[in-house]
């Protein structure tokens, strides 16, 4: 199957990278050819000023699927200053849809840096969510649906530094 696409991909004109076989480069008088717009919920638009990655409809189809349909949004992923006990109100009784939402979130976290600490506190209680956890995921993707377009903004004027901060707190 894999010998199957590569060999249809190539006949497209592109050529396979000599360091990761699951990409594909196809070079054209103008340089590489940008032809990435959408793949596995990923959106990349490129502009005269860099780089734009969203998740704009991965996270649009993530607060249909927690069935979300009012018009209340958050403006904060996570109210400030919650604690999460273990023992907090009841267990879900179908906890299934409590970790489809967590899982859809991690997923959103690749161009979402802001929700990353609340989805990943979120995640310690996958095993025995309760009521309290489900309401504080809804929160988060009420916030989500107020800020559908944010998301990673990669210049074409930057230094190619990275910077990184964190509070060992």
């Amino acid at each position: 199957m894999v010998d199957k696409f590569s060999t249809a991909i190539c006949n497209l004109g592109f050529t396979c990278s000599p360091r990761e076989n699951a990409l594909f480069i196809r070079k054209s008088e103008h340089g590489v050819d940008l032809l990435l717009f959408y793949f596995l919920g990923l959106e990349v638009l490129s502009i005269d000023e860099g780089i734009y990655l969203s998740q704009a409809k991965y996270a649009s189809d993530l607060v249909a699927r927690a069935g979300i349909i009012d018009s209340h949004i958050e403006s904060t992923s996570l109210e400030p200053n919650v604690r999460f006990i273990p023992i907090d109100s009841t267990v879900l009784d179908n906890p299934t849809l409590y970790r489809q939402l967590v899982g859809g979130l991690v997923c959103l976290t690749v161009t979402r840096p802001d929700i990353a600490y609340p989805v990943h506190v979120l995640m310690q209680f996958l095993s025995s969510p309760r009521s309290i956890h489900y309401a504080a995921v809804l929160h988060i993707i009420r916030y989500i649906k107020g800020t559908l377009f944010h998301g990673l903004h990669f210049s074409a004027h930057s230094s190619l530094s990275l910077q990184a901060y964190s509070n060992v707190d």
